[in-house]
């Protein structure tokens, strides 16, 4: 099964590379010239280029359940978390769609679980939107060292986060994205704003049982791009945010304090066309220990990704330009 995973990547990789390798000289003058031609700026933009970007990665929602009236802990896990990837970006909107064959997943037994994932980000100056939609069904937890499955749990999350980035010189498209090139190193405080609803199902023979989260919190976040040489580029930040969290659950609602932390790092090569890297982001939900059962969330995402760089059609352009001066955005 490792071999069909190493087969799968090479062929990625191998299609980018000859796609960037048989570029004629003058579309690659083209995209230097739509990439800002610029030296001493510290970003390269492609505002005419349509990115598209494959990848395999491993992603979930994990849920501690503290059930604190009898000292119990007990961590669930997704039973699918390896998925393939696919997002396709022009300009300032990005949508990015993943799935989990089962071949992705071959030590686990599979049966009734699922996982599918959906995300959404949009650019507007400096500010950047990101919208997640991700739905599971089926999870393990370690138990004595023996896994057991609890094939009847399912969660839905919707959500997203709202960020402003200060330093117009850090780019977090060459990160997330890749429709912008870092060319020098540059470092941001972003303040995040961040909203999750949670939908919990156990499914019973006397009927579903259901519970429901919701989380909003605010707070400060630095990053910072490390342009390592003219290509490569190092990532890393941290974002925390004070909160409140609300649950229903058995006909109540009780509210907790939330504090959110998230770890992000990056690493990648970048030139006009092809682009590669790995990308880890590593989220943690804790909630104040009232009430008789407190959950809190563990959200993880690692992706091995490769891309290419497209020349977008000129009734894309067009549009796009239109409509920008119409309302009068900014793409940056």
């Amino acid at each position: 099964m490792g071999c069909r995973l190493t087969i799968l990547f090479g062929l990625i990789l191998t299609t980018a590379s000859l796609a960037a390798q048989e570029a004629t000289p003058e579309a690659a003058r083209e995209a230097s010239r739509e990439a800002s031609p610029d030296s001493l700026s510290p970003i390269r933009k492609f505002p005419n280029a349509l990115t598209l970007r494959t990848g395999l990665s491993h992603i979930g929602n994990s849920f501690i359940f503290n059930y604190l009236d009898e000292g119990i802990e007990l961590s669930l896990d997704p039973i699918r978390s390896n998925r393939l990837t696919t997002s396709l970006q022009f300009r300032a909107l990005e949508l990015d769609l993943g799935f989990s064959p089962g071949f992705l997943n071959p030590d686990e037994d599979l049966e009734g679980s699922r996982l599918f994932s959906m995300s959404f980000r949009f650019y507007s100056g400096r500010w950047m939107q990101a919208f997640t939609y991700l739905d599971q069904k089926g999870f393990k937890a370690d138990i004595g060292g023996a896994p057991l499955y609890f094939r009847e749990i399912a969660t839905r999350k919707i959500g997203g986060t709202t960020s402003f980035v200060f330093n117009p010189d850090f780019s977090f498209r060459a990160v997330h994205s890749q429709n912008e090139w870092q060319l020098r190193s540059a470092g941001s405080f972003v303040p995040r704003l961040i909203a999750y609803y949670t939908r919990y199902e156990v499914e019973g023979d006397a009927g579903n049982e259901t519970a429901h989260s919701y989380d909003v919190a605010l707070g400060p976040g630095y990053h910072y791009n490390w342009v390592l040489a003219r290509h490569w580029l190092l990532s890393g930040g941290v974002t925390t945010a004070l909160g409140i969290n609300w649950l229903e659950d058995e006909g109540s609602t009780r509210s907790y304090w939330l504090w959110d932390t998230e770890l992000r790092g990056a690493f990648g090569y970048n030139s006009d066309r092809f682009f590669a890297g790995v990308n880890l982001t590593r989220n943690f939900l804790e909630h104040s220990a009232e009430g008789r059962t407190r959950i809190d969330d563990r959200l993880f995402f690692l992706e091995f990704y490769a891309g290419y760089r497209f020349k977008a059609p000129e009734s894309w352009v067009r549009t796009a330009d239109k409509f920008n001066r119409t309302f009068g955005l900014d793409e940056r």
